[in-house]
């Protein structure tokens, strides 16, 4: 182990640090730039139990009636992003959140304060190109800016971020598979629990008016863009995620 884990106030939502979950996001973005995105989050049932237990622990709430998102706070949190609308947002069971808003620039959503010094996360370009208006969306994963992404799920700053997410001297793979194994021994098997953190993945399916000429790191079919990122890649983050994708 790198550390040892005291002194953390546990929240259902630190599942999406573990990789005990899988999230699909469906976006659009109009050639405006303009669009809306649709975000469900659905965690392994493995990692409802363990959540359940440790939350009762802090409160006298039994735990089958423990909410493991908060959605007031995820809501309050979106509210207050530059260029985006709350359309709906809702939790119909222990293990699942559904999430849409609507945006006005997509690179606009998560913005860095100026001077920081760190990496936009997402960011968004138009150009005219021999008479075309070509836009290009970019998405760069860096650890000095995962905080400002898990600010969608209200968590920016938080203690669990730190310890679970990507670190100065990031985890290997088989480190992080070791931490998980130890966290919930109680709860699965060595093999089952390892296999559960290697399949939780992020899909992303964006879809553009007008035809892809570029693109890196994800994959094409029509006008859809698929985006698929392992979050065992996330959270022993070392090197840059970058995507990329051109149109117009």
């Amino acid at each position: 182990m790198k550390k040892l884990l005291f002194g953390i106030i546990f929240s259902g939502v630190f599942a999406l640090l573990l990789g005990g979950c899988s999230s699909n996001q469906e976006i659009y973005i109009s050639n405006s730039g303009e669009g809306n995105i649709a975000i469900d989050v659905e965690l392994d049932e493995m990692i409802v139990k363990y959540s359940r237990d440790l939350l009762g622990g802090f409160s006298n709430i039994p735990s089958a009636n423990l909410r493991l998102f908060d959605i007031e706070k995820i809501a309050d949190t979106v509210k207050s992003l530059k260029s985006v609308n709350l359309v709906q947002i809702n939790s119909d069971s222990p293990n699942r959140l559904h999430l849409e808003f609507t945006f006005g620039n997509p690179g606009k959503i998560l913005k860095i304060k100026p001077g920081e010094g760190i990496p936009e996360p997402i960011t968004f370009s138009t150009e005219r190109v021999n008479g075309r208006i070509r836009k290009m969306l970019r998405i760069y994963l860096v650890r000095e800016n995962f905080g400002l992404i898990t600010s969608l799920v209200g968590m920016n700053g938080s203690d669990i971020v730190h310890t679970f997410g990507p670190q100065d001297d990031p985890y290997s793979k088989e480190e992080y598979l070791d931490l998980m194994e130890y966290l919930f021994e109680e709860y699965e098997t060595p093999s089952i629990i390892r296999r559960i953190i290697r399949e939780s993945e992020i899909i992303i399916d964006l879809k553009i008016d007008g035809t892809v000429i570029n693109y890196s790191g994800c994959s094409v079919s029509g006008r859809n863009v698929i985006i698929q990122i392992p979050l065992l890649d996330i959270v022993t983050l070392k090197d840059p995620i970058e995507i990329s994708v051109e149109w117009e």
